[in-house]
């Protein structure tokens, strides 16, 4: 069994390539709501929160764990034992662009992403100018369900300094983003690099091939999986 973990839903955008990858194995994801949202915690608490969520997995028998979420992703270890295979999304995320690096990369992503500056440290090792920004807002208010012409009122406001004309590409450093990378590509008219279609060097487990959910069933959730995963799957 392979897991997927998140602060919240965002994660549930990688389970439909996820699962086309490894369809003799069943994915089993954690959306951790009650944590929610991880952007503000500090490395204590991100790590005790880690442990917890591994030993679930453990406890399933997962051979493998996806963290789908960029801020647990800059806040763990991965260099330790956590007694089954750790997959990170910010290397194999930085690993797609491909652009001129005469302008600056845009990445967004939430506070403590940007602090501790795992996507600008991998960008810059491939010659890139890196641009970081924070969005605080954006990935509550998309696991709230806000409306999206109050979302893109937000980002306006949030994004109104920037210089566009400096901007090559944008990638899009937290896994609930990607729900607004339409508005990003078309204010920007730039590339966007996100962690949606990532594929891992997973070994299949010869399952079922379910797709089971950890995670509160609500209407973002229903809704997330009708438009976004569109497979069959089951609640845990």
């Amino acid at each position: 069994m392979i897991g997927v973990m998140d602060s919240g839903l965002g994660g549930l955008l990688l389970l439909e390539s996820i699962h086309k990858s490894h369809q003799d194995t069943d994915v089993l994801f954690y959306g951790d709501i009650e944590h929610m949202p991880y952007g503000d915690k500090s490395d204590e608490e991100l790590k005790a929160i880690f442990e917890k969520i591994v030993l679930f997995f453990r406890r399933r028998h997962c051979t493998d764990l996806i963290i789908a979420c960029n801020t647990m992703c800059s806040a763990i270890d991965f260099t330790k034992d956590y007694g089954l295979r750790v997959h990170d999304i910010i290397t194999k995320t930085v690993s797609q662009v491909d652009v001129p690096n005469d302008k600056k990369i845009l990445v967004l992503s939430t506070t403590y992403t940007k602090m501790r500056g795992r996507y600008r440290d991998e960008l810059e090792k491939r010659g890139y100018d890196v641009l970081s920004v924070s969005l605080p807002k954006l990935a509550l208010m998309i696991e709230k369900g806000e409306e999206r012409s109050v979302v893109i009122k937000m980002l306006l406001k949030e994004l109104e300094d920037i210089d566009k004309d400096q901007i090559g590409a944008i990638v899009l450093g937290c896994t609930h983003y990607p729900v607004y990378k339409d508005f990003f590509k078309e204010y920007y008219d730039v590339p966007v690099f996100d962690s949606r279609d990532l594929t891992f060097s997973i070994e299949d487990n010869k399952e079922e091939g379910a797709i089971i959910l950890h995670t509160p069933k609500t209407k973002i959730t229903e809704n997330l999986m009708k438009h976004c995963v569109k497979a069959s799957y089951r609640y845990d």
